[in-house]
């Protein structure tokens, strides 16, 4: 009679704490008190980035499988890049883009991250743009001649979906006939939003001008809200978690706030606000 043959005891205990982790993380109950403090902290303190920055990095180390962790990350993030470091609001955005796409909020911040990443690889095709105009006093008239330059000032040649970035010679509103000292850049998915600078002075969170009115269907945590507009347009929205409306969406309702993004800012509605 043939002995049984033994299953290897490691890969099982591998799997097993896989599994393990998976549920935990799955289980995880999103600290709303926790980003209600990092919200505040950030509405009340306009130029302290670096303050509001460190709270968020705070948030994420305390809750690290947290899904609202997603949004401190994305304010934290915006919150470097006002502050200049560049560097570190990379490193952030980064790791936002590779968020999970299980959920609408993991989803909602990969595609926030790829936005601010968008432009700010958009700042490298310039800056090797730059480097070409110095050497020839003009642009060139294609992207392509940007590979003659060294490896170190290789630019990204795509944007964070992969596009080819729209690039083209213009001329002077004023002045006809002079070319090669004036160029347009855009990312095919950004289009007028593709530049960093102007992006950035967009305040937070005011291109999303809703409040919750009120709320449709059942007693189900999936029914729909009703937003009304505070801008003035007296508009009605109704939007179901993981639901999009105007560019708007609609990634997470909790017990005690909502979460709301149009692609570049989150707003936290906070219980009773």
């Amino acid at each position: 009679m043939k002995p049984k043959r033994r299953m290897p005891l490691l890969p099982i205990l591998a799997a097993a704490a896989a599994a393990l982790t998976s549920l935990r993380a799955q289980t995880v109950r999103p600290n709303e008190a926790g980003l209600a403090s990092v919200w505040k902290l950030h509405i009340a303190e306009s130029n302290d980035h670096a303050r509001v920055a460190s709270a968020c990095e705070e948030f994420r180390k305390a809750s690290p499988s947290d899904p609202l962790a997603w949004v401190a990350d994305g304010i934290g993030a915006w919150r470097w890049l006002k502050a200049g470091d560049t560097s570190t609001a990379t490193t952030v955005f980064e790791r936002m883009a590779a968020a999970p796409q299980t959920d609408p909020i993991g989803k909602t911040a990969a595609v926030m991250a790829k936005r601010w990443l968008t432009r700010l690889d958009r700042e490298k095709v310039r800056f090797a743009l730059k480097l070409m105009y110095r050497k020839n006093i003009e642009f060139p008239p294609s992207l392509e001649d940007l590979r003659m330059l060294p490896q170190q000032f290789q630019p990204p040649y795509t944007d964070r979906w992969g596009q080819k970035w729209s690039y083209r010679l213009v001329e002077f509103k004023h002045l006809k006939g002079i070319r090669g000292q004036k160029y347009e850049l855009i990312s095919a998915s950004l289009g007028a939003s593709s530049d960093l600078e102007t992006a950035l002075a967009v305040p937070y969170a005011s291109r999303i001008p809703l409040k919750p009115s009120r709320v449709i269907g059942g007693g189900a945590v999936s029914e729909a809200i009703e937003f009304a507009t505070t801008d003035g347009t007296n508009e009605k929205k109704v939007l179901n978690v993981g639901s999009e409306a105007d560019g708007i969406r609609f990634p997470y309702r909790g017990a005690s706030l909502l979460v709301l993004s149009d692609g570049d800012h989150w707003l936290v509605i906070l219980s009773g606000k």
